[in-house]
């Protein structure tokens, strides 16, 4: 009896945030097509690629996109695993993500 309760409750109110919580509608946007011969960077400011399985995926990844004529970018902490949890030291990898945007 208590879960039906429970259950009935939970059903009035989502169907009541659903009329009041109207939100606008917005145009999705999408980004522009990456253009041939492009050119794709990678960057790692929590996990890098420094340990096996990931090291030889992500070469092997990065050989399929520069056969299928893609450039990439590799930021200074991709294949490092100098800090503890992550790639590198927070200073480090802050000033990764900056650079590369």
């Amino acid at each position: 009896m208590l879960f039906l309760q429970k259950l009935t409750a939970a059903i009035t109110f989502r169907k009541e945030w659903e009329n009041n919580c109207s939100l606008p509608q917005q145009n999705m946007r999408y980004p522009m097509d990456l253009p041939e011969n492009g050119t794709i960077g990678f960057l790692a400011p929590s996990f890098g690629c420094a340990t096996e399985p990931y090291y030889s995926c992500f070469r092997n990844a990065l050989n399929k996109l520069c056969q299928m004529g893609y450039h990439t970018l590799l930021g200074p902490n991709v294949t490092k695993a100098e800090g503890i949890g992550i790639s590198n030291t927070p200073e480090a990898c802050a000033k990764e993500v900056m650079e590369m945007f």
